[in-house]
């Protein structure tokens, strides 16, 4: 008994201050509410270039195809420290308050803005 209520006690200072999956999604849609077209266009030119940024220099650094493990954790790795240096630069970063998940959820909004773009008019020229 004693155990558990330490553990009830420790549970809430844990996730004290932590945003839940839901806050995240919100703070990250109110941001996103804020762009124009223009910026989210540009955005996603610079992302997708990040990206692949990411996967030349992990072929570059890993030279060992067959070891395609290595190769993605050195990917992601430079996807994680390329997309931070971008999160900095943005306007954005401050008002939520340096948080890499909401960024991450803001990068994914402007990846779907992309995708839905691209549907539509998929759809509309059959």
């Amino acid at each position: 008994m004693k155990k558990l209520i330490l553990l009830l006690l420790f549970i809430p200072l844990v996730s004290f201050g932590q945003l839940t999956y839901e806050e995240k999604n919100i703070l990250a849609a109110e941001i996103f509410e804020t762009f124009s077209e223009d910026y989210i266009k540009k955005s996603l030119f610079i992302l997708v270039k990040l990206d692949e940024k990411a996967v030349i220099a992990a072929a570059n650094k890993c030279l060992n195809d067959n070891d395609w493990e290595a190769q993605r954790d050195c990917e992601r790795e430079i996807e994680r420290t390329d997309r931070l240096a971008w999160y900095k630069k943005q306007k954005w970063w401050k008002k939520i308050k340096e948080n890499e998940d909401v960024a991450y959820f803001i990068r994914a909004k402007i990846i779907r803005w992309a995708d839905e773009r691209w549907l539509e008019n998929y759809l509309q020229s059959r």
